[in-house]
């Protein structure tokens, strides 16, 4: 399954055009920013539906908590961005996808949003913590939950194993990797043909 990532540095003025173009809405909010960093980083997430998702603003709709969905398509599509780094991934079924880098400042909620097991496992490292803070986020993004899904009520550590796990009545797939110090995580809510095949993240420029 591929994960398409875009740097903040990455941003030229073509990318910047077709986010004027196709999201006018999005390229105002990128005005907004007092960040250059953010501004192009919302520019490269509008570059990465357009390419990816095949969708310009005006198909983009949301559902509860902010899920977005392009109507009458069957693709879906998460994006999600950390630092300088925006992601997508694209999937025939429901699909979450998070973007983290490690930082130590994150450990400080472990106990908020880990259960005892994942705690331990994470025993105070903080690529560890990223791992695991991913795929609750792209488990939680996946089923259109957002933080109405407490993070502590799954255990994520059997994706770790390459298995399966099941929130409510949805069975669901993840996976992990790790691109220049940041843990990228995809959940999918229908099985992938080769299930162990993992994450590929392709760089665009």
């Amino acid at each position: 399954m591929r994960v398409f990532i875009m740097s903040a540095d990455d941003v030229k003025e073509k990318h910047i055009d077709i986010c004027k173009k196709y999201f006018p809405h999005r390229y105002e909010k990128s005005l907004s920013f007092h960040s250059e960093n953010d501004a192009k980083l919302c520019i490269a997430a509008s570059y990465l539906i357009y390419t990816f998702a095949k969708a310009e603003e005006k198909d983009i709709y949301f559902l509860r908590n902010n899920k977005p969905y392009i109507k009458n398509s069957p693709v879906f599509f998460n994006v999600s961005h950390s630092k300088k780094y925006a992601v997508i991934a694209v999937a025939p079924s429901e699909v979450g996808v998070d973007i983290e880098k490690a930082e130590e400042k994150n450990l400080v909620c472990a106990r908020r949003v880990f259960l005892e097991n994942e705690r331990k496992w994470i025993n105070n490292e903080t690529s560890k913590f990223s791992v695991l803070w991913t795929l609750k986020e792209s488990v939680m993004k996946a089923l259109g939950e957002g933080f109405a899904l407490a993070p502590k009520d799954f255990d994520v550590m059997p994706f770790l194993d390459n298995k399966s796990i099941t929130v409510g009545d949805t069975e669901l797939w993840a996976y992990t990797a790790v691109y220049d110090g940041y843990s990228v995580s995809l959940c999918l809510s229908n099985e992938p043909k080769n299930k162990f095949e993992g994450i590929e993240i392709v760089r665009i420029k």
